[in-house]
């Protein structure tokens, strides 16, 4: 009954989404759109290829478990999760100490909510292999959505620390910090913020969330450096988690939740941003569903 209750709130959000005005630009509520990403011909022909080296190779338990693998990273590129996640575990059962698989098989169970076992997958991905640095993000991820915020925090930190130009790793570390406490981790921003290339057009994220720049601002600034419809997408897939994020954070539900939506109708389905923006929806949803609660108590 909680789940169906759920699903209604958030078909009922993605409503009320669409018709926000809330307190932003006009300039800002006409969205930008893109083709969403669609299968390419490249990425079947491969599948089909991988399929057909699968059914016919003598190759080793291990060459077969590479085979299922980059199989399973396809599958799961154009949004067929199901098939993907068996050719993970395929490869598995053949190489028990492949460790890209496991931090695979990790993201599925986390998009799944299944968190237990995505601790376990992404704890052997780092155990078999220690420099993982994204079986790190994604264990950080995991622990963020489970609301084990300050192991997550955890994770996010030395996930920066190996990299603090990226700020991609400013971000989600901020994201977690400031769950916890709010003003350090604003000053932790601007203080990573030093590190990043300005030229960066993903610096320009964290310029929104410290204040530098409005929403109309970070929107006008997307199509920068654009010369692809793939590439347009997965920039506005991008931009739109992040702003769901802030919006989010702001207490501003329905316009995040019209931002997470424009993020998952991109298809940019191997993009972490696109992976996590139906379990922010459902975040939503059951903040609306509490606040409602509490209305009728």
């Amino acid at each position: 009954m909680i789940k169906s209750n759920i699903l209604v709130l958030i078909g009922t959000l993605l409503l009320a989404a669409c018709s926000a005005t809330s307190n932003h630009s006009a300039d800002a509520q006409n969205t930008l759109l893109a083709v969403p990403r669609q299968p390419g011909i490249e990425q079947q022909a491969a599948i089909a290829k991988l399929t057909e080296i699968i059914n016919l190779t003598d190759a080793s338990e291990e060459q077969r478990a590479r085979l299922y693998y980059d199989r399973g990273v396809r599958y799961d590129s154009v949004g067929m999760k199901a098939l993907a996640h068996l050719d993970f575990n395929r490869a598995l059962h053949l190489k028990p100490d492949f460790a890209e698989a496991y931090n695979f098989i990790g993201i599925h169970y986390t998009q799944g909510e299944q968190f237990v076992d995505a601790f376990e997958a992404f704890g052997s991905a780092i155990e078999l292999d220690a420099n993982h640095q994204y079986a790190m993000l994604n264990r950080g991820i995991a622990r963020y959505y489970a609301g084990r915020v300050e192991l997550a925090t955890e994770d996010f930190s030395e996930f920066y620390q190996r990299s603090p130009s990226d700020p991609y790793r400013v971000l989600w570390l901020y994201i977690s910090e400031v769950e916890t406490d709010e003003i350090k981790a604003q000053q932790n921003l601007l203080t990573h913020r030093e590190k990043l290339n300005t030229q960066d057009w993903s610096t320009s994220i964290v310029d929104l969330y410290l204040g530098r720049i409005s929403e109309e601002q970070f929107l006008s600034l997307v199509p920068y450096g654009i010369e692809s419809e793939e590439a347009y997408a997965e920039r506005l897939c991008e931009a739109y988690f992040y702003l769901g994020k802030l919006l989010e954070h702001n207490g501003e539900y329905n316009a995040a939740a019209k931002y997470f939506k424009l993020a998952l109708a991109t298809n940019i389905y191997d993009f972490v941003e696109h992976r996590y923006a139906l379990l922010e929806l459902k975040r939503i949803a059951l903040i609306s569903m509490k606040n409602n609660e509490d209305k009728s108590a």
